[in-house]
């Protein structure tokens, strides 16, 4: 097994944070700590490609079921209405 240099890894760290800096796109996602809101934009993005719809949808459930407990309480059918344009079944 062959060990690497933490100086290479330093160095491709840095090269990933500043190409990041210049090409990496905003998403809401991005903007939060909030480990509900992160837990699903990763649910939304294993099923799906980010693209304008899934960025909408999102948006939806969030401001439609803004904590976890309420999502978990929430009708199948309203949850599925904002799914059904991602191609999303639940």
């Amino acid at each position: 097994m062959h060990e690497i240099d933490q100086s290479k890894i330093t160095e491709i760290q840095k090269r990933l944070l500043e190409w990041f800096q210049t090409n990496g796109r905003s998403f809401p996602w991005r903007e939060t700590q909030n480990p509900y809101k992160i837990l699903l934009a990763e649910k939304l993005l294993q099923q799906t490609s980010v693209r304008a719809d899934l960025i909408q949808a999102y948006q939806e459930l969030i401001s439609t079921f803004p904590t976890i407990e309420e999502l978990a309480r929430a009708n199948i059918d309203d949850v599925q209405k904002i799914i059904l344009p991602l191609g999303l079944k639940y």
